[in-house]
């Protein structure tokens, strides 16, 4: 059987970069690059506060904007990333969230 990729292995879906922030349901591990989680379901929380940020504190309103901020063309390929975004969606702002809707 081969070894789980290592954003499963973190249980970070999203493979979310060591920083200073810290999510609910982050634990501690020996992988210098990349957050773990308690669970998946805390890692794909995390995105969504992390994408949450993207638009409020960074005002990045489209999704093209927030896949050149989640994977700078500095760090990776982005054609196969953006393939499948490189239609109007794309280039449309997201709909505004309210406190109702929407809560990190």
């Amino acid at each position: 059987m081969s070894e789980l990729p290592r954003g499963l292995r973190n249980r970070n879906p999203g493979n979310i970069r060591r920083s200073a922030v810290r999510y609910k349901g982050e634990t501690e591990s020996d992988d210098a690059a990349f957050k773990t989680f308690a669970s998946t379901a805390w890692g794909y929380r995390a995105m969504f506060v992390l994408l949450h940020t993207y638009r409020v504190r960074h005002r990045i309103a489209t999704l093209r904007g927030m896949i050149a901020r989640w994977a700078p063309p500095s760090r990776t390929t982005r054609a196969p990333i953006c393939a499948p975004s490189s239609g109007e969606a794309a280039s449309t702002p997201t709909p505004k969230s309210t406190p109702a809707t929407a809560r990190p």
